[in-house]
């Protein structure tokens, strides 16, 4: 590889980053708590979830989606229901823990995210806003889209909050092993998770240690 090409290849990952950075908004004054940091427990949050453009609650989305499936093929919808559920409480937290990790590792940063933190220094609240499953019919398609916010506790005082990041997209494409799968849409939202550890990563590298 040319030089002229590897030195344009790195101006195009620091525009990205720089770019994503811009996309989280965040007060960097809240923030100096986390140069001592070691460990951070990690908790999701999906409790004022809402989806697609009308906002629509999630227990009502589920709900519609789960009837309209199943009126297509019989169970589909059941089936689909409980792949959303392992996906939300499982395998979406895991995409954006292992992403976050990795990240800062490969930065040498020593900071552990974690689901089950035993000596954490402070709380992580991952609260999910707004979510968009997207679609991919070949010809066209349209990424996931997730609104976050990234709010920060006190792990001994549980109701002091230290310093909250605000993400209004994070967007999530298909990668081609996950068209293998039953239900695509559902990785996709994976993936959008993980674009969102790289966007947070962006911003806390620079506070971590």
């Amino acid at each position: 590889m040319s030089y002229k090409i590897k030195l344009l290849l790195i101006s195009i990952l620091f525009i990205a980053a720089k770019v994503d950075a811009q996309s989280v908004k965040f007060d960097k004054k809240t923030l100096d708590f986390l140069e001592s940091a070691n460990e951070i427990l990690v908790e999701f949050d999906y409790s004022d979830l809402a989806f697609e453009s009308d906002d629509k609650p999630e227990a009502i989305y589920l709900e519609h989606r789960k009837e309209r499936l199943n009126n297509n093929k019989a169970s589909m919808g059941d089936k689909w229901l409980e792949a959303y559920t392992k996906a939300k409480t499982v395998l979406w937290q895991q995409q954006f823990i292992k992403e976050l990790n990795n990240r800062l590792h490969k930065s040498n940063k020593k900071v552990v995210f974690s689901l089950d933190a035993q000596n954490a220094d402070c709380k992580l609240i991952v609260k999910t806003q707004w979510m968009y499953l997207g679609y991919d019919v070949g010809v066209f398609d349209e990424p996931a889209k997730l609104k976050l916010d990234f709010v920060f506790m006190d792990i001994k005082d549980p109701e002091k909050m230290l310093s909250t990041l605000h993400i209004k997209r994070a967007r999530g494409v298909n990668k081609n092993v996950d068209n293998d799968d039953a239900f695509p849409y559902l990785r996709r939202v994976g993936n959008a998770y993980e674009k969102s550890a790289f966007m947070i990563y962006v911003v806390l590298k620079r506070f971590l240690k």
